[in-house]
């Protein structure tokens, strides 16, 4: 949950969390955020309710850690991240966008981030990616989905001179 200072969605929740607190998390924190959220969804500018896939969408257990971070060096690197990351503005803009999204996607391991507002990075269990083996070349080569995930960013940094490609010794 995001947001700004003294709004509603906030007062609400700090009047009601003692009213349904049962000594459990769960309760006031998810299952009260979720039942005012939804509530208050059809108040114009209350709340915005963003998909699964925005925040966070892998988790901690090593086969999402690994379904991250694992390259795939069979694989060439692929530009549906850039081509995702290309926000349409209008509606024929917004079908060829699916379009591209139906037709980019290269291998059957690829996880389309393009909705995703935070990759949350967990450091996994076995033979871990992060942070040991990740680095500029490891992005640029786009042969995991962390690396087709940040790419856009990355090639960003590296056009507009944030990022110097030549390590600094």
């Amino acid at each position: 949950m995001i947001s700004k200072p003294k709004n509603a969605l906030l007062g609400i929740l700090m009047r009601e969390q003692h009213e349904v607190f049962d000594n459990e998390w769960l309760t006031h924190s998810v299952e009260l955020l979720t039942t005012v959220a939804y509530r208050l969804q059809a108040v114009p500018g209350a709340v915005m309710i963003l998909g699964v896939k925005a925040f966070a969408p892998s988790s901690w257990v090593v086969e999402s850690v690994e379904a991250l971070f694992n390259p795939h060096n069979d694989t060439e690197a692929s530009t549906q991240s850039e081509e995702l990351a290309k926000i349409p503005t209008g509606f024929r803009e917004t079908i060829d966008y699916w379009e591209r999204r139906n037709t980019t996607a290269s291998v059957k391991w690829e996880v389309d981030y393009s909705s995703t507002y935070i990759l949350h990075a967990f450091k996994g269990v076995s033979d871990p990616y992060w942070p040991n083996r990740v680095d500029l070349e490891y992005v640029l080569a786009r042969q995991s989905n962390f690396a087709r995930a940040v790419y856009p960013a990355i090639k960003h940094a590296l056009d507009t001179g944030i990022i110097d490609r030549k390590p600094k010794i």
